[in-house]
């Protein structure tokens, strides 16, 4: 009763949360600077001096640079879910068929997205929707299976997820950081009397174990009045219900019972946008916008001026046009008043490409032999303004990227990176994937607990979390830490590490590999030992024949 009374009332009075206006022109703005289309909607607010002529110009003429720079910051959030050191698992409150459980549960979770996963479909898609529309959700829902004649499943439910933008999520309310229910609006079309195809409304209301859904249907019944909820029995004994919202609007209701508990909807945005006192969120990227919207005003400008004023000037001698054979040409018209063809009516003999040729004749008197260098003169313009506008937008795109990823300001005097820099770079780079993996980590778990519940399951205990050190490192910059371990006498245990983290990269995609290294590590004779130590234990009788033998025979044991 309680969810058919909010429903009713966003449909019939427009009740929208309180910062739905602020939400979607958010989401649009992220969306043209991430694409690049529709970006004269941004171009508008800075030239107000131009006509409509003079910005239409400027308009074709702009590329602007923020899809580029939009990429550069997502492809770290990428690796992310990528991490080889992700800490996942499940199991169960009882041990009663856990095998068949986590069978149901893996099964579901495998084919999440068609044919991604739940986590290949996280790894990209929760990306995305951050840094485009971070106050969107993604619902999971299911297809209501056929049921049979005692209440059993006759096929397996099959989880999906159903992605709501911003624009669609008209109403919801949180209490205590919990989502307590969420409204979405989306169209869809129906055939009046005339069978003519109209547009119209749809309006679903989640709530803890049960869904509303309307959709609006032809007004042909006059006997119901506005606000009225009724019911109609069906000649196959169920019922059908419609209520009508007001004048011009009437809709079919249908109930679905899917008896999570909760709602199965997950918000994906996780930074908190301090505007609305953190009710909404922002973009991972948001800190860089004042950048973004400065390049948009640059790069068009230096576009134009590319365009209209960055190229030779030339200026040429000419001599006039003598017309064809037939007409003569007197500035471009002929004798017999046409334009002439082979001037195109300029009246004068212009060297137009490299299959012309400007003839002219040898004068009788050497005196009036002209210069051939002064017939043509190129005057290039100055460029100081355009250095300056490109180092400025590579600036630009550098104060972009320290803004998303802040680092401390370090240089090595010959330019290159320094270890030490490229370790504050990754450093940069964990402390603002770390909220974000977090963030991942939640949706993860959330909605593999709906999928759990969906397929029956409800004493499920999942685990998934990201170490604070994501790995990101190459394989040679592990050898080269491997390398600095040893010379520097590093302790065994460091220099282990490091050697599993190379061999993770290196076997990724062999787990079973994996875990015999694994293995091997543990019975190593001499694992805090360098070579040189190794000889001089061996050498020196330090050591038991076993660990020798075992030493000596190692791989083949």
């Amino acid at each position: 009763a309680e969810a058919f009374e909010i429903l009713a009332d966003t449909v019939t009075n427009n009740i929208y949360h309180k910062h739905y206006k602020h939400v979607v022109e958010y989401a649009k703005m992220l969306r043209i600077l991430i694409t690049g289309h529709n970006m004269k909607d941004l171009l508008k607010k800075f030239s107000r001096r131009e006509d409509d002529v003079q910005f239409n110009q400027r308009v074709e003429l702009t590329h602007a640079i923020t899809p580029a720079v939009s990429s550069l910051l997502m492809i770290p959030f990428y690796k992310a879910g990528r991490s080889n050191n992700i800490i996942k698992s499940i199991h169960f409150e009882s041990k009663e068929d856990s095998e068949s459980k986590i069978k149901d549960v893996e099964e579901a979770a495998l084919y999440y997205n068609g044919d991604k996963s739940l986590h290949r479909y996280l790894e990209t898609r929760l990306v995305e929707l951050n840094f485009s529309d971070p106050n969107s959700f993604i619902v999971t829902e299911f297809d209501q299976p056929e049921i049979g004649a005692m209440g059993e499943l006759l096929e397996k439910v099959e989880p999906r997820p159903f992605e709501v933008s911003s624009e669609k999520a008209v109403n919801y309310f949180y209490k205590n950081n919990i989502l307590q229910w969420l409204v979405i609006k989306d169209e869809c079309q129906y055939h009046d009397v005339h069978d003519k195809v109209n547009k119209g409304e749809t309006f679903t209301i989640y709530y803890p174990d049960i869904a509303i859904k309307f959709t609006q249907i032809e007004l042909a019944s006059e006997g119901i009045a506005i606000g009225q909820l009724i019911t109609y029995s069906t000649p196959e004994g169920g019922v059908v219900q419609y209520y009508r919202a007001d004048k011009k609007r009437i809709f079919q209701v249908e109930n679905f019972t899917y008896n999570a508990g909760y709602i199965p909807a997950v918000r994906v945005g996780y930074k908190l946008d301090l505007s609305t006192d953190g009710e909404t969120m922002v973009s991972p990227m948001h800190d860089a916008l004042c950048y973004f919207m400065k390049s948009i005003k640059t790069v068009s400008e230096f576009d134009l001026t590319m365009a209209l004023h960055a190229f030779p000037q030339k200026f040429q001698y000419v001599q006039r046009c003598l017309g064809t054979n037939n007409l003569g040409c007197n500035n471009g018209q002929t004798t017999d008043g046409g334009t002439c063809t082979k001037c195109s009516g300029s009246g004068f003999a212009i060297h137009a490409s490299a299959q012309d040729g400007v003839v002219m004749r040898i004068p009788k008197d050497k005196q009036d032999i002209i210069d051939l260098q002064q017939l043509v003169h190129y005057e290039s313009p100055p460029i100081d303004l355009l250095k300056f506008q490109d180092e400025f937008i590579f600036e630009l795109k550098i104060e972009a990227r320290d803004a998303v990823f802040p680092r401390q300001n370090m240089q090595s005097a010959t330019g290159t990176k320094t270890a030490t820099e490229m370790d504050y770079a990754y450093d940069a780079e964990y402390n603002a994937l770390f909220p974000y993996a977090e963030n991942f980590s939640k949706v993860y778990k959330d909605i593999l607990y709906t999928i759990a519940r969906f397929v029956d399951v409800t004493d499920i205990v999942i685990e998934h979390r990201f170490p604070k050190d994501f790995k990101f490192k190459t394989t040679t910059e592990l050898l080269n830490e491997l390398k600095v371990a040893n010379e520097s006498g590093a302790p065994g245990y460091v220099r282990t590490e490091i050697s599993m983290d190379i061999a993770a990269q290196q076997y990724v995609d062999k787990p079973l590999e994996l875990k015999r290294i694994e293995a091997k590590q543990k019975f190593y004779p001499f694992p805090d030992k360098t070579q040189t130590e190794i000889a001089f234990i061996i050498s020196s009788d330090l050591t038991t024949k076993y660990n020798k033998i075992l030493y000596a025979n190692f791989d083949n044991i």
